[in-house]
């Protein structure tokens, strides 16, 4: 009796979140048939939805004015909204799936975040509106969908499609996908430039072999924006992996990477206090 309670509660709590979700598609005929796959998932991720046992603080991304911090609770799925002024989160915007990156539009109503975790490995991007919390759209991505950015104008939209080994670049007027630009081996973390002509990737793994001992780096690609193309992959210190942060210099000269540098080239034994990987700035 107990297990038929339980299940007749999953079903009516399944019930009301596919109304929820039809609300959001209120211009189009029918709910897109990914949502049943996502219902179906929810069966391994009620705990999370109704309370989450952990937030996972992953990026944060501050305003343009410079009065709000938008944290995204990855595994939480969920963005807070935290008040400069006031040092305290105002309210929380909740995500169909787990949070791994968002963008804040020039004009500062809209935010752009990314979705994708291992249980919903296809990526999307949620349009959000900020004084409502609610999600607007959705746009399709890729694998892993991660450091989204948008250039100075605000008609663009970059994210990196971490498994895919590629970037996906967005009309934000029409709101859909126009093309993806392949990079070295799961981009992982992006900057524009100033002056919004390049976009600057960071891949997190090298692309050689284990036996390229000589040669194998990480590399930053940097894309021509307008043209799409890419102009130069800039390989990092022999032995540099997992590039996860990416910052460019306000005059648009320098970019700065955080990663680290494994010691594969020495025996563990000789290496000097167990540094196997160091922290490096490139």
């Amino acid at each position: 009796m107990r297990r038929k309670r339980i299940n007749k509660l999953i079903f009516s709590f399944l019930l009301g979140i596919t109304t929820c979700l039809a609300s959001e598609y209120e211009t189009v005929s029918a709910v897109p048939p990914s949502v049943i796959f996502e219902l179906l998932a929810l069966n391994r991720d009620l705990p999370t939805l109704v309370k989450p046992k952990y937030r996972s603080p992953t990026d944060l991304v501050p305003s343009p004015d410079g009065k709000k911090i938008y944290i995204c609770e990855q595994t939480a799925k969920r963005i807070a909204v935290f008040d400069v002024a006031s040092g305290a989160v105002e309210k929380r915007i909740l995500l169909p799936n787990e949070v791994t990156g968002c963008a804040v539009a020039p004009e500062e109503a809209t935010l752009y975040a990314t979705c994708s975790s291992d249980l919903w490995p296809n990526g999307l991007v949620c349009v959000v509106d900020i004084a409502s919390g609610r999600v607007r759209s959705r746009i399709a991505v890729g694998h892993g969908a991660r450091a989204p950015v948008i250039t100075p104008d605000g008609e663009k939209l970059f994210v990196c499609n971490r498994f895919d080994d590629n970037v996906s670049e967005i009309d934000l007027a029409a709101q859909q996908e126009i093309r993806r630009i392949e990079a070295v081996r799961e981009p992982c973390c992006a900057a524009i430039t100033p002056d919004g002509k390049m976009l600057v990737v960071g891949n997190l793994l090298p692309a050689e072999l284990s036996i390229d001992t000589s040669t194998i780096a990480c590399n930053i690609t940097l894309i021509d924006i307008a043209e799409g193309d890419i102009t130069a992959h800039i390989p990092l210190r022999r032995g540099s992996t997992s590039v996860m942060g990416i910052a460019v210099s306000p005059d648009g000269k320098y970019v700065f990477a955080t990663h680290l540098i494994g010691r594969f080239n020495f025996v563990a034994s000789t290496v000097q206090k167990g540094w196997l990987h160091t922290n490096n700035l490139a």
